[in-house]
């Protein structure tokens, strides 16, 4: 089972949602401060909103996995995209903390 939370920090894609793929299908959408649940059983899971895309490799586990979705775009098509696998204590705190 992995848990993914979305974050977009500024105001241009708040009403947006990011296609979530696995084997190039579209399973799930999430949004800003939503989280979905996914069964997942392939080695990566893909990203895409518009012509951003980004995808992460699924650790080997058999515990629950917390995944953050962090897309921050700028007015001038630049952006920052943290993808990253959190324990349970930085998944809880994502919303207060600033990505590096």
């Amino acid at each position: 089972m992995v848990k993914i939370k979305c974050v977009f920090p500024k105001n241009y894609y708040l009403l947006r949602k990011v296609n979530v793929k696995i084997s190039n299908k579209t399973i799930a959408h999430i949004g800003h401060n939503e989280v979905i649940e996914l069964d997942v059983f392939e080695k990566d899971i893909k990203f895409k909103l518009d012509y951003h895309k980004t995808k992460i490799k699924v650790p080997d586990s058999k515990t629950e996995k917390y995944l953050i979705l962090y897309f921050n775009f700028s007015l001038h098509y630049s952006q920052t995209n943290v993808v990253k696998f959190v324990d349970v204590e930085g998944y809880a705190g994502w919303m207060q903390a600033t990505p590096h």
